[in-house]
């Protein structure tokens, strides 16, 4: 996030407080087995899916050992959330507002 945040935002932004949204959930998969992270993340207002997409696969690219399998979609409802937090959240109490819209976020 903290290179994503800078190619966006520039450095300047960052340091005052402003940041992409960002929901992260951690996984290990059925067997405990896959680690795996699957996130939400705020496009900043105007940047298209494609872009933020580019933008996402080179911070991505930027950090080693990242980007071995990376499925980016757009943010289309609820149901990627609900997915993310009953998919990797076995035994914690969590509750998520997530304010944006999907014309907003990208989920990876």
């Amino acid at each position: 996030m903290n290179v994503l945040n800078r190619n966006l935002l520039g450095r300047g932004n960052v340091r005052n407080g402003h940041k992409i949204g960002s929901a992260f959930v951690f996984g290990t998969g059925p067997y405990g087995d896959h680690p795996h992270i699957h996130m939400t993340l705020a496009a900043p207002s105007g940047l298209s899916h494609e872009a933020m997409k580019k933008e996402i696969d080179n911070a991505i690219h930027q950090i080693e050992g990242l980007g071995h399998q990376l499925v980016i979609k757009p943010y289309s409802d609820s149901g990627w959330i609900e997915y993310m937090l009953d998919h990797c959240s076995d035994g914690f109490d969590v509750k998520l507002v997530f304010p944006t819209t999907p014309e907003q976020a990208t989920s990876v």
